[in-house]
């Protein structure tokens, strides 16, 4: 009798297991289910979708051909409501009720929304994470003619964001509750960088102000009120501050968390021998620190759910744990960071900086704890294989 694996999810994660169990087997059967209505996509190109520099095609993962081609199947717009880890059955929000020999959760994460007045009640407010979020962004911008835009958080999702809107011709004005852009990756030299990038392209930066209220006229968005009691005229806000695990439907299949993360060993297994956890809701092995840490980059994500599927294909090969790094390319600079920069004065910093450029490395006893390139990147293999292995690099 043929096995029967199931996914929840359709993102890199589900990508990288059902492409590797179909390298392995070309019977067993693989079911994907997934609440968004559209075909897999990659995430990371979601801004170059709005830029207007990709088409939909173009970010596509697993097409409706390549899916029949596999013999993947493919249950679009759906929500999973249960997992019975006991019976292995998952039943769903039709009624209907799915066996299967062994299952991965690949739910990924959702966008936090904050405790704003209004923010849930007006025309006008979106989070930029799905494709459904972009496509209605940009169906917003051409059916009211949106002149100005107020993007809350000036994370790496804010950045990019901001970047992809200016490409339409939007003014847009950045809140962010810190002193800084990318708080938690950077330190303030490369945020400085940045920022002057940010008003070169016509953005506003407000950094150590937050947004108290949205103001709506007629059921949509007029402005916000912030903390200091400005008022800053809007169209449209959007909503970037910070991700969330969707990890309740393995809380309450009783599954072990961690800091709302899934928990898994180093074949991407949980505490239910049948289950398996990747991607954004997946806690795992950080190979610097040795702490369980959400991973949430898009090649590790695959990995994760290649090692999965090794590991339910009996051929099984161990995780190694993940490097966490942030990368990305906005107001026409690459960025790649990696490494405790928010505690950058417990190192040795060395420092690099030009006009078009900015790195900052991190340095205890010589070796590299860290690395921080803006706007010229390269040498990436070689930083990298420099922190795992503590061999002294010449900078």
């Amino acid at each position: 009798m043929k096995k029967k694996f199931v996914v929840i999810g359709t993102s890199a994660a589900a990508v990288g297991f059902v492409n590797k169990v179909r390298q392995l087997d070309k019977e067993v059967e693989l079911l994907c289910i997934s609440n968004e209505k559209e075909l897999p996509y990659n995430k990371c190109l979601l801004a170059d979708y709005c830029a207007g520099t990709k088409q939909e095609q173009q970010i596509s993962t697993l097409t409706q051909t390549l899916c029949e081609q596999k013999n993947i199947q493919l249950m679009l717009g759906t929500w999973v409501t249960k997992i019975d880890s006991e019976n292995k059955t998952i039943t769903c929000d039709t009624g209907t009720t799915i066996s299967f020999d062994n299952l991965l959760i690949a739910t990924g994460s959702s966008p936090f929304i904050p405790l704003i007045k209004n923010i849930n009640n007006l025309d006008g407010v979106f989070t930029f994470h799905t494709l459904q979020d972009i496509n209605n962004i940009l169906s917003f911008i051409q059916q009211k003619a949106v002149r100005r835009a107020v993007i809350i958080g000036a994370g790496l999702s804010g950045l990019e964001c901001a970047d992809s809107l200016v490409e339409h011709k939007v003014h847009v004005t950045v809140v962010e509750k810190t002193a800084q852009v990318l708080a938690r990756q950077i330190n303030k030299q490369s945020s400085d960088f940045i920022a002057q990038r940010m008003q070169h392209h016509g953005v506003q930066l407000l950094t150590q102000e937050s947004v108290q209220e949205v103001i709506g006229v007629n059921g949509s968005v007029a402005g916000v009120v912030l903390q200091s009691g400005q008022q800053l005229p809007a169209d449209m806000v959007i909503v970037a501050t910070g991700l969330k695990p969707n990890s309740q439907l393995a809380q309450q299949a009783g599954i072990t968390l961690n800091n709302g993360g899934i928990v898994t060993n180093d074949f991407m297994q949980t505490n239910s021998a049948s289950i398996y956890a990747a991607g954004d809701v997946a806690q795992v092995k950080d190979q610097l620190s040795g702490n369980l840490v959400q991973s949430c980059l898009w090649p590790d994500a695959m990995m994760q759910g290649m090692i999965a599927a090794c590991h339910v294909m009996e051929q099984p090969k161990k995780y190694s744990g993940a490097v966490i790094y942030t990368s990305s390319a906005f107001f026409d600079i690459k960025f790649v960071a990696c490494g405790p920069f928010a505690q950058e004065h417990e190192y040795t910093v060395h420092e690099k900086q030009g006009d078009d450029f900015y790195h900052a490395f991190l340095l205890a006893n010589d070796q590299l704890k860290g690395f921080l390139m803006i706007g010229q990147v390269n040498n990436l293999g070689m930083l990298r294989r420099a922190l795992l292995t503590g061999q002294s690099i010449d900078l």
